[in-house]
């Protein structure tokens, strides 16, 4: 079985109004997206009752670390170990909601063009998906390291290696970022079929969301069906792949319009039949 899930995120509303949507409209999952002020802002009334509405709908649930302004590949060290400790707080708070899997980005602002710079930056990579899987381990959570709409981190060599030297650490293949991750490569990247290949077996998660490029830039995050994605030939690899959860993350229609609930319901029944 593979679990259909939506986000939610900051400034989306109420978290225990949210799941409540997630319950009514027949997802099977929610994936909580720790943006700042979550999970600082939530205090301990909150999240006892947050608790207890997860439990009592029967919904499972999976986070997503935060990436902005968070800096886990940062080759000074002063401000990779501050990251750090922000996300020893995030997965303190997983593991109070029972979650199965912990997902997370590792971005740097450094200018990773460069060899020197690159290798700086990898190897502080290194360390941070170390300690990260560490305290995933601790908190019986499945680490998931999702891959980026850049260039740094966003080819399946990279993401590959570090899913090679971690034990127990898996991917989120984000099939959007893929596209994304291309558009800023000289000569262009992996073409999605080679991660869906070279991952399998090893992907936990898949972000799901169609995309369509715009001049020199991609527009992701759109409603099935509203851009260039082959949405066959996924379907048939998320078959394959082993995955076990498929997150609909969703947001536009088009270019300046947000995708509705009803949007997001209506696929969820389209997934369903074609995932039997």
């Amino acid at each position: 079985m593979i679990y259909l899930g939506l986000p939610v995120w900051y400034g989306s509303g109420r978290l225990i109004d949210l799941i409540q949507v997630v319950h009514e409209r027949g997802f099977d999952y929610v994936e909580i997206s720790l943006d700042y002020p979550w999970p600082e802002a939530i205090d301990e009334f909150e999240m006892e009752e947050l608790v207890k509405s997860i439990r009592g709908y029967g919904i499972e649930v999976g986070i997503h670390g935060p990436w902005r302004d968070i800096s886990l590949g940062s080759p000074r060290d002063v401000i990779r170990r501050a990251a750090l400790k922000v996300y020893r707080r995030c997965v303190e708070f997983a593991s109070r909601l029972e979650s199965h899997y912990f997902n997370f980005h590792v971005f740097t602002k450094e200018a990773t063009e460069y060899e020197e710079v690159y290798k700086a930056a990898y190897a502080a990579t290194r360390r941070s998906v170390k300690e990260i899987c560490r305290m995933c381990k601790e908190a019986n959570i499945i680490p998931t390291l999702e891959n980026n709409p850049t260039d740094f981190l966003g080819s399946v060599d990279e993401i590959w290696g570090l899913l090679k030297e971690n034990e127990g650490l898996r991917a989120c293949l984000d099939v959007g970022h893929v596209k994304g991750a291309n558009m800023k490569k000289k000569g262009g990247g992996d073409e999605l079929s080679e991660w869906f290949k070279r991952l399998r077996g090893r992907i936990e998660v898949i972000h799901l969301h169609d995309y369509k490029v715009e001049g020199d830039r991609v527009l992701d995050h759109l409603v099935l069906g509203k851009g260039e994605l082959n949405i066959a030939y996924v379907i048939d690899e998320v078959r394959k792949s082993g995955a076990k959860f498929l997150l609909l993350e969703m947001f536009l229609r088009h270019k300046n319009k947000r995708a509705s609930i009803e949007d997001l319901g209506n696929i969820l029944i389209s997934l369903r039949e074609k995932l039997r």
